[in-house]
């Protein structure tokens, strides 16, 4: 399928076992690198690339205190682990990964301002821009306050206490506000005012995406991609990203009757591999509306006792639940297994078939029948088996 368009990253970080073999700035893979004369904790492929960095790595910079070791022994502290760890970071380096993308944000917007405001070329062809990147008011983000406290932050935010779905960012963003208040930091960027630290960490929580080699598809980085936060969700996407040895995002259509106007976006995509209470969850948790057929015929109370009834479910399959609710594998997805197969394909064979099997077994756990459980058992056994071989 073609590729609709492009996009670069307003912001991205390299994850911490890439360095020295890829650029910091466009994340392509090399062989000589440039380094950052004055930190040395820092390699480009390119002056270019090194000049274009700057724009954050000027606040990062600094050869007695390296920035990502003081976020990796914040978040390294056990309280941060602990109340972090329901996030789905599947380890240290997706923590700090995660915790510079927020930073870097904040760092480009106090260097150059005007990149706020700067109007780009979205999907759709309208013109977009960070302001105008709607900031989402989750209140279950905000567990860490007390209702006035919060309040006072978010006067627009409703406070409801549900029990079943009641989650902690606040562990991870202490760690953003202690690193804003470091000296060799806070010399720099001076303070930064509460809404615009609010908006920051919202978008990162609903909109980062995984920048993935062409090769085994792991994980190199994570970017944010301004275009792709005004890309609505649905669990029945007919778009997807796709990398090409950087960061450049690669809009891809999977669907043949793709109208530029319309255009949908699965964010569960990185998350294949997790049971589908999580998948789910990390919907609700982030306030993503997905207007998909089953999606629509949840009912509100559904969703609210939605923990609960996964807590008290009778888990047939492992972890895999019986309840009936959206995910991306409950959908027939025929057309798009097909266009990931010639998209992907053509970087390594192997894997490429091992995940449309993975794929496959997927899309048959979630909709066997009750009175085929023989045939469901062996599946999820192939399943496991394909998840050990296949890791990402």
């Amino acid at each position: 399928m073609s590729t609709i368009t492009q996009f670069k990253p307003f912001v991205c970080a390299l994850k911490a076992n890439q360095k020295t073999f890829r650029c910091d700035q466009c994340f392509i893979s090399v062989e000589k690198s440039i380094e950052c004369h004055k930190c040395q904790k820092y390699w480009y492929c390119s002056q270019s690339c090194l000049r274009d960095h700057w724009i954050v790595h000027q606040f990062e910079c600094d050869s007695k205190h390296g920035l990502l070791d003081v976020i990796t022994n914040k978040c390294n502290a056990p309280a941060v682990r602990e109340e972090s760890d329901w996030i789905k970071f599947r380890d240290l380096d997706e923590l700090v990964t995660q915790t510079l993308l927020l930073l870097r944000i904040l760092f480009r917007l106090k260097s150059d301002p005007k990149c706020a405001t700067n109007e780009l070329s979205a999907a759709d062809g309208s013109l977009v821009s960070y302001d105008l990147i709607v900031d989402q008011k989750c209140q279950q983000m905000h567990k860490v306050w007390d209702e006035e406290e919060l309040e006072a932050n978010d006067p627009d935010v409703k406070v409801e206490l549900i029990d079943e779905m009641t989650y902690n960012f606040g562990a991870w963003l202490s760690v953003v506000r202690e690193v804003l208040d470091l000296s060799c930091i806070k010399d720099r960027i001076g303070s930064v005012e509460e809404h615009v630290l609010m908006k920051a960490f919202r978008i990162v929580v609903r909109n980062t995406l995984y920048v993935c080699d062409t090769t085994f598809l792991n994980e190199i980085g994570k970017a944010i991609y301004v275009e792709m936060c005004f890309i609505r969700h649905s669990c029945v996407p007919n778009c997807c990203p796709l990398f090409d040895g950087n960061n450049v995002l690669n809009l891809r259509q999977l669907d043949s009757n793709l109208t530029k106007c319309d255009l949908r976006y699965d964010f569960q995509i990185e998350m294949t591999g997790f049971p589908a209470q999580e998948l789910f969850e990390s919907l609700l948790i982030r306030d993503i509306k997905c207007d998909c057929i089953k999606c629509l015929t949840n009912s509100k109370q559904s969703l609210v006792n939605l923990h609960k009834n996964v807590t008290n479910a009778n888990l047939k399959y492992g972890n895999w639940p019986t309840l009936d609710y959206c995910h991306a594998m409950s959908e027939p997805i025929d057309e798009a297994l097909e266009n990931f197969v010639k998209m992907y394909g053509k970087y390594h064979p192997w894997i490429t078939a091992l995940l449309l099997w993975k794929f496959k077994i997927e899309w048959k756990l979630y909709n066997c029948e009750d009175d085929h459980e023989i045939t469901g058992q062996r599946l999820f056994a192939s399943y496991q088996t394909l998840k050990d071989a296949v890791n990402i």
